[in-house]
């Protein structure tokens, strides 16, 4: 199995390095395929091991860094994953007294959970939607003894649902989100506009959502944004969401 991933990678690769003149070398090609073929899902289709070719081509320096702490811009690294950390953790806890100091001893946890599940990290979403997805799910988890938080939006919690199968928290967590993905893409039967939610969901902008689609940023937009209102509108998703916000903290 892992050598028709083998091969599958090859193709892509040498596929992407051409349009997207990444110039890389065969030795580099090479490289990449002899990384990702482990983590290629066997149900992946080929624009799901695309998105993955091309979030490793963008993000395993970064994430090589900061596996390595002998490496000199580790510490670097991961001030810029902490600022990033707190930003996140701060709109979660938003209107809890000391939102803050909460957001700061989150953040400790959070950080400590990164460092051990970051070889887990399997380049299916982009890092920052990974981070983010790790650190809402560790704050939920703090949060479940306390006062019943204020509501999440629509658009965080299933940006957190597309992002958790990366995570590889446990078998029921990535059972649940591919569960999550599956309703979405039978609710979205556009495929562009499909494409562009998950886009969104996985911290792209408009513009380069646009770009890759063949949309205006405004059609992009509003394209976007129909999404969401037929997500909010469908049963299932309130139901998905109705759940989440009752589960029980650990």
């Amino acid at each position: 199995m892992e050598q028709d991933a083998y091969h599958r990678c090859v193709v892509l690769i040498a596929h992407l390095n051409n349009q997207e003149q990444w110039n890389l070398t065969p030795e580099e090609q090479v490289a990449y395929c002899t990384a990702l073929a482990p983590l290629v899902s066997a149900q992946a289709t080929d624009t799901a091991l695309r998105h993955q070719i091309i979030f490793y081509h963008t993000h395993h320096t970064e994430v090589a860094i900061l596996r390595h702490p002998q490496h000199p811009q580790y510490d670097a690294a991961w001030k810029i994953v902490q600022a990033y950390l707190l930003q996140v953790l701060l709109r979660r806890v938003a209107g809890y007294p000391d939102a803050y100091g909460m957001a700061e001893e989150i953040r400790q946890d959070v950080l400590e959970q990164l460092k051990k599940s970051l070889p887990t990290y399997r380049y299916q979403s982009q890092l920052k939607t990974w981070l983010q997805g790790v650190a809402q799910q560790r704050a939920n988890r703090h949060l479940g003894r306390k006062l019943p938080p204020p509501a999440e939006s629509l658009e965080a919690q299933i940006a957190q649902g597309v992002a958790v199968a990366d995570t590889g928290e446990s078998p029921s967590e990535v059972a649940d989100a591919a569960a999550l993905q599956a309703l979405i893409s039978q609710i979205l039967t556009n495929a562009r506009q499909h494409q562009a939610f998950r886009l969104a969901s996985q911290g792209y902008t408009l513009a380069e959502i646009g770009a890759q689609i063949g949309w205006s940023i405004a059609w992009t937009s509003i394209q976007i944004k129909r999404a969401r209102e037929l997500l909010q509108r469908h049963p299932e998703i309130r139901a998905w969401l109705h759940d989440e916000d009752a589960a029980p903290g650990e």
